[in-house]
């Protein structure tokens, strides 16, 4: 995520740890010529990057009838009301502490009740005394619609582990972001979470070969933490860290450097996966190779035999450019009021001196289709149904969740304003806005 950072800005790599790209690439566990794969991974030439299936005409885009308005939420200190969440402490050392990553579902078996996931980023210390920033992932769990809310688990929790790599270094933390999890029915419940390798140190730089996402299923999301799980990632990881090589699926995607930001929508049994697909030129993140892609499986319990099906391209920088940035991240899919499909996106870029993250905010659109991947269009433009910013961060928000039987609306994650709100953490925000 943070190449080149100066000591002055190091408290950089922390505010943008909750769901972006990888840290700095160590000597031995780089994505340049060395890499395993060679220079496949690093190659930029066009015919390496996914694509977008343009296909024949569709009512997507059609100009036909009226042009929906946009309904634009500015989220800045005090506009949108922070979520409490009853239990709960998050532990405030430095500006890595608080809540991110929301993700928020209603439970078919039971009326009124909702269920809230998000990224607890914490500093832990080893055994060495020595310290890393571990991100747990905690459930809490409303049965008022949203109103109130209250922690139920830590339902992933970090702990020190060695590396994954061959040529390991001194142990580090296990850690989880990104949860993302959707009812299957009534039947149960299938999740996926981001998992990776942090070594110690005060910065936020897990190591880009050991990311996993790691799906797992259950009959309630209290016990997602408690089965199997088949791990979906990259050619280039270490051995041993994923069992399904999301790359091998698709010659389209052999470039594809770690896998991140993973969302899942179940609908006539069948589970589908949107995931962010990272480009790298050498250490570098190449913001116009990027992609969100869509993957699916016929849904099973035994998620060990998942059989994963690649279906194509749903963003890219074209159509990141359409947004005002030059990629798409952070990705959640939900139902909206009326039943419509649709995708949340956060458009963003590289900073070309930090490395940084930064992002416009929250980009509410409509989905004709996962299968195959196509977004609504009118009056010759992407459908936007609604844009959240919170535009007094200077990096812009963190990713949204959004459930419509809640009545916090779209819940927006605000980052830490370490120059202009000394202590302050990661926040979730309910907007009120209910697409």
């Amino acid at each position: 995520m943070h190449r080149r950072l100066t000591i002055l800005l190091a408290w950089l790599a922390v505010v943008l740890g909750c769901g972006d790209d990888a840290a700095d690439v160590p000597d031995d566990t780089g994505f340049g010529p060395e890499a395993s794969g060679g220079d496949a991974a690093v190659d930029a030439s066009p015919d390496a990057r996914p694509e977008r299936d343009a296909g024949p005409p569709s009512d997507a885009d059609s100009d036909a009838g009226a042009c929906p308005p946009t309904e634009t939420r500015d989220c800045v200190v005090g506009a949108c009301p922070a979520l409490t969440i009853e239990g709960e402490t998050p532990e405030a050392t430095g500006v890595f502490h608080g809540f991110g990553d929301p993700v928020v579902r209603a439970d078919p078996t039971h009326a009124g009740r909702l269920w809230l996931g998000y990224s607890f980023p914490r500093v832990a210390e080893l055994a060495s005394g020595e310290t890393a920033l571990a991100p747990s992932l905690h459930l809490a769990r409303s049965d008022d619609d949203g109103r109130t809310w209250t922690v139920v688990s830590q339902l992933f929790a970090a702990a020190p582990a060695p590396s994954p790599a061959p040529r390991g270094v001194a142990p580090g933390y296990a850690s989880y972001e990104v949860l993302n999890f959707v009812a299957a029915d009534t039947s149960g419940w299938y999740g996926v979470r981001l998992e990776y390798w942090a070594p110690p140190g005060s910065s936020y730089r897990p190591d880009p070969r050991s990311f996993a996402l790691a799906v797992s299923y259950a009959s309630r999301p209290t016990e997602l933490a408690a089965g199997p799980a088949q791990r979906l990632g990259s050619t280039f990881a270490h051995p041993g860290v994923v069992d399904v090589d999301l790359n091998g699926l698709d010659p389209s995607l052999r470039t594809c450097a770690l896998w991140n930001e993973p969302a899942l929508h179940y609908e006539d049994g069948v589970l589908y996966l949107a995931t962010q697909c990272q480009v790298y030129e050498g250490d570098e993140p190449a913001d116009e190779r990027h992609v969100v892609v869509v993957f699916r499986a016929d849904a099973t319990p035994d998620v060990t035999s998942l059989a994963w099906r690649y279906l194509g391209v749903l963003a890219d920088a074209s159509l990141a450019a359409e947004l005002g940035d030059a990629k798409l991240m952070q990705t959640e899919i939900a139902r909206g009021v009326d039943g419509r499909l649709l995708v949340i996106m956060n458009p963003s870029h590289s900073d070309p001196i930090t490395g940084a993250e930064i992002h416009l905010g929250c980009r509410v659109l409509e989905l004709v289709s996962l299968d195959p991947p196509e977004l609504r269009r009118a009056c010759g433009a992407l459908v936007v149904h609604q844009r959240i910013e919170a535009t007094d961060q200077d990096f812009g928000t963190g990713s949204c969740g959004y459930d419509a039987s809640s009545e916090t609306g779209v819940i927006l994650t605000r980052r830490p304003d370490p120059r202009s709100r000394p202590g302050s953490g990661f926040t979730l925000h309910a907007t009120g806005l209910r697409p």
